[in-house]
Formats: structure tokens, sequence, C-alpha cells
């Protein structure tokens, strides 16, 4: 799974996949996003609501909303994460709000348009069809301030800490003396929440950037190993393996790969 690269952020940012079987845990980034189901059925949580998705269904993901992914089975899903200057006057309009519910239903012609999308689609195609989905869901939405949505919970803390800090020395026991808990405590309560460690969580942020590097930029295997914050390449090499059985050179080389296998 891709994130939004904040260094790479611009007004008309989007970027757009198509993928099967995805899943990842709980996480923040400060794009709208966007997901779809095209077949199948996928487990979505988007803030403190969890619901499984079928055909057609999508989920409408605000900046900084903690949300994630799980497929049991089979689900094939279209994606795209945009800037929010993109759908501007929808942004302006939602600034301190949430939805209550951030999930909605896709008629087929609108599902087809938003599928057709990918990073060469020129700028209006974009806007108008992202606009589209919005105002679709917009005109049955019912939103609430975000001051009182939960959001300054302690999951939302550490992910936001991860968030700022994973292209660094990003480790639990630095995070513990900025937030003031106990080590044991919080590594518990990530686990539980989450589903993995807080490093594991740490390794597949920086996996997940380098991927998003690897395809869209010439930088050497070993700048962006360094920019997502492995301080060699030895380590970058065998932690990118881990999850994808590959090397970052072999997976730059390979243009076509999707990034939701992360």
């Amino acid at each position: 799974m891709f994130y939004e690269s904040k260094h790479l952020l611009n007004p008309e940012y989007q970027i757009s996949e198509r993928g099967k079987n995805f899943s990842f845990p709980l996480h923040i980034h400060s794009c709208f996003e966007i997901l779809m189901i095209k077949s199948g059925k996928m487990r979505v949580t988007v803030g403190s609501e969890s619901r499984i998705l079928g055909k057609n269904d999508a989920a409408l993901i605000f900046p900084n909303q903690i949300h994630g992914m799980q497929t049991e089975e089979q689900s094939e899903h279209v994606l795209c994460v945009f800037s929010q200057k993109l759908v501007n006057y929808y942004s302006k309009k939602v600034q301190n709000l949430l939805p209550e519910s951030g999930f909605f239903h896709v008629p087929d012609l609108q599902a087809t348009l938003f599928a057709s999308i990918n990073s060469k689609t020129d700028v209006s195609t974009v806007k108008g069809t992202l606009y589209l989905l919005c105002g679709l869901f917009d005109s049955e939405a019912e939103y609430k301030p975000r001051a009182n949505s939960g959001e300054d919970s302690l999951l939302y803390t550490i992910l936001e800490y991860i968030e700022n800090n994973y292209s660094k020395e990003c480790l639990l026991k630095n995070m513990i003396e900025t937030i003031k808990y106990d080590y044991a405590y919080i590594s518990k309560f990530f686990k539980k929440n989450i589903g993995i460690s807080f490093n594991e969580y740490v390794n597949r942020r920086r996996v997940s950037e380098a991927c998003y590097l690897l395809k869209t930029t010439d930088k050497s295997v070993l700048e962006i190993g360094m920019e997502c914050g492995y301080d060699s390449l030895r380590s970058f090499n065998r932690n990118f393996r881990l999850y994808l059985n590959m090397s970052p050179r072999e997976f730059q080389k390979n243009t076509s790969l999707s990034l939701s296998g992360i």
C-alpha cells in the first residue's frame, strides 16, 4: 500500500491503483482517499466504524482520519489518494468537519469513471471525477465537528508520531519519551489495536514509501533507502525483501508492479 509523499505534494497530486486481496493495518495520512470495491468483499475501518464492503461500495477517508482494510477471502479494489486542493471547494466546505459515516455506494457509471483514473489521466478529468464522487457522498452525508470526533485519541497520537518520524530514527523508546506513557503499556496497546508490532509498522511504512519513490523518481536505491529511514543498503534490502520477496532494484525494474502488496 502506498501513502502520499509529503515532500511531493502539490495542488494536482493524485496517485491511483487497482489491486487484489488487499489488507493494510490502521494508518493515517494528510490527503483525501477514496477506496471502492470492484468485486469480492473487504472489511474497511474508517474512524470508529467498520463495515464489510461489496461491489461498488466505497469509503471516502478524510485527511488525518484513521483507517484500515482487511480482505479475508477475495477482493478487487480501486483506490485514489489525492490532494485536498484537487477538490478545493468541497475541502473548504468540510473544513474542521468529519462525516458521521465514511461509507457510500457508487452507481455503475460513476464507478466506471473512477476505475479509469490513473497517474497519466489529465487533471481536468481527475478533478471532474473526484468532484462527482465527493458530491455523491456529500448528498447523503451528515457531519460532526472534527474536535469532537476522538481524533485526539492515544492511537491517533501514536500514528501521527510515526508519520512524522518514520524517515529518521523512529523507535518506540523515543516515542515514549515524547508522549509520556509506559513502554510496556504502549507496546501492548499498539499490537492490540493495529495487529502488528510498532517496529513492523514502521518498517512497512518505510517500505511503502520506498515503493512509491522507486516507481516515480530516478533516485538510486541507496538514496531512497536513506531517505526512507534506513541507515544502510543492507538493512533496506533485507526489510524490502521481507515484505515483497524481491530486492528494491528488482522492484524498480518492474514498474508494472502494484504497490498494494505491502
